[in-house]
């Protein structure tokens, strides 16, 4: 059953009566509701998720179980907080004896952002994130590393004894290397969803130095857990013709339609006086103009086989924006005597200067 509610009293109304409610998954929007649940003071079960890294702990002091813990109740509710795995959620659900008519599943993501009305309280966890100031410790460069089509094997593996930031789907070539990004940056919680989860968050807490997200990248439950991961407030500048560069990350940090624009952030407020961008291709498929149309692009093959599947996907991109973002922080690193330069092996990402990886390297 499909409800499209708009207002969370309605959403109350419906479940302030019932016994044996759980929230599914326990996410980032799962999160949201659960912390509302409390401060409306409806009483619920708990949280019903696959992740075994997960099951057993305690989010918004409710445990989270498996799913077989529904086979011990006669009757449940069940509310799906989550989009991109809502139908999946539903199906397994129905295969667990679940009535349609006892599954909540919301059409939108705005049901959760009215549940997040200041409920997550994340202060304490953007606190932490000053840690990283000032880091670099007398190192004076660090390698930010996209996953455009260009990005290989062999050139991570050059990166050995350097200090290097990574964001997203990098987590699907460690397979193929034993190169880790010092630190791993994500914004956006399809990111948790398409490659953190399967990978797994304990194993890649273990991987990097570093693990720092947005707010709203979905990992704020971890938070607790992993003493190496930080957050940071995200604010979307990408419709800003010059958008802001933040100079205190603890603070707020910008976006643009990238990921890679909080990750340049990072890198100088860590300290960094050089910055070189790797994989930086903007090759994207399919781009969204000013206008809002998406273009067809033509887009160069892959050249590692962990990155094919990404090149293939219909993913849109607001490559102007993206573009906006880069100019702004070369206007930044002007402005404070410090480097960004690109070195990434062809692509189109020409407001940078261009540099050869090797002769970067070079020079130690």
């Amino acid at each position: 059953m499909i409800y499209e509610l708009s207002s969370l009293k309605e959403f109350c109304q419906i479940i302030d009566d019932k016994e044996n409610v759980f929230l599914a998954a326990a996410g980032y929007y799962g999160t949201m509701v659960g912390e509302y649940l409390n401060h409306s003071n409806i009483q619920w079960r708990g949280y019903i998720d696959n992740s075994e890294e997960k099951q057993g702990k305690c989010l918004e002091g409710k445990e989270v179980y498996e799913y077989e813990i529904l086979k011990k109740y006669s009757e449940v509710i069940v509310v799906i907080c989550t989009i991109m795995r809502a139908k999946e959620i539903e199906d397994q659900l129905k295969n667990f004896g679940v009535d349609d008519k006892d599954i909540i599943r919301f059409d939108n993501r705005k049901i959760f952002h009215l549940a997040n009305y200041n409920n997550l309280n994340p202060q304490t966890k953007i606190e932490k994130i000053k840690k990283l100031k000032n880091i670099a410790n007398g190192r004076k460069r660090c390698f930010v590393i996209a996953t455009g089509p260009s990005l290989t094997i062999e050139d991570l593996e050059l990166l050995d004894d350097e200090f290097t930031i990574s964001v997203n789907s990098i987590v699907e070539c460690f397979s193929e290397t034993k190169w880790r990004p010092n630190c791993y940056v994500a914004e956006d919680p399809v990111v948790y969803e398409m490659f953190i989860m399967n990978y797994g968050v304990e194993k890649l807490s273990k991987d990097c130095e570093y693990l720092v997200f947005a707010i709203s990248s979905g990992m704020l439950p971890f938070g607790d857990i992993y003493d190496n991961m930080y957050f940071f407030n995200l604010v979307d500048e990408s419709y800003a013709r010059i958008p802001n560069f933040s100079e205190e990350f603890s603070e707020i940090v910008y976006e643009s339609s990238t990921v890679i624009y909080p990750a340049i952030q990072l890198a100088f407020y860590m300290g960094f006086k050089e910055v070189y961008m790797l994989g930086a291709d903007l090759g994207f498929s399919l781009v969204k103009n000013e206008e809002g149309d998406v273009e067809q692009k033509a887009n160069k093959e892959a050249t590692a086989s962990f990155l094919k599947k990404q090149v293939s996907k219909a993913s849109i991109y607001e490559e102007k924006k993206i573009i906006r973002g880069y100019r702004a922080a070369k206007k930044y690193a002007d402005e404070h005597n410090l480097i960004l330069k690109n070195a990434t092996r062809g692509g189109y990402l020409n407001e940078l200067e261009r540099v050869q990886l090797e002769e970067v390297l070079r020079r130690r």
